[in-house]
């Protein structure tokens, strides 16, 4: 495996700096919950987490999207261990705001799910700690390939069910 020292960057930055469309921007809660529950701080962090994805964009998407996205916090967490910092999910004042990591993570996201290998590559690189990690890659491809850019996952139909006799 290659290694080289993670990149300096801002500690708290604008989630809007980053170029995320808003399927990208709207993982952030769901990432912070993952990681409380990850941790161990929490053990109703991962059904927050699920409940958020599943109100945001219907179960359909959103139950895969917060497992998808599970699978791909415990491997960044399998390779860089406790070092993963996260912004605390209920605080109001950092929702729109992101630290180093959060950025990062929704920054590989962003590149996987638009093919962008070579960014995707040193993004990788950063994010797990100065590894090219297999199971970083695996698990930033499959949530890639069931959620690509350009499908955008849409809200859940908000619609009320109607019943319609038929004669």
């Amino acid at each position: 495996m290659t290694r080289t020292e993670p990149r300096p960057a801002p500690t708290d930055q604008p989630v809007s700096t980053l170029g995320c469309d808003p399927f990208e921007e709207g993982l952030l809660p769901v990432v912070r919950h993952l990681m409380a529950g990850l941790r161990g701080g929490c053990s109703r962090a991962p059904y927050r987490a699920q409940k958020i994805a599943a109100e945001r964009w219907g179960e359909p998407i959103g139950l895969p999207a917060a497992h998808y996205m599970t699978n791909l916090l415990a491997a960044v967490l399998d390779c860089r261990g406790a070092g993963f910092l996260v912004q605390d999910p209920f605080a109001l004042d950092a929702r729109a705001r992101v630290t180093a990591d959060e950025a990062l993570l929704l920054t590989l996201i962003h590149q996987m799910r638009r093919d962008q290998t070579p960014n995707a590559r040193e993004t990788v690189l950063h994010l797990s700690g100065g590894t090219m990690d297999p199971h970083v890659i695996r698990a930033g491809l499959t949530f890639a390939a069931r959620f690509p850019a350009g499908s955008g996952p849409a809200r859940k139909n908000t619609a009320v069910p109607r019943l319609q006799l038929v004669g």
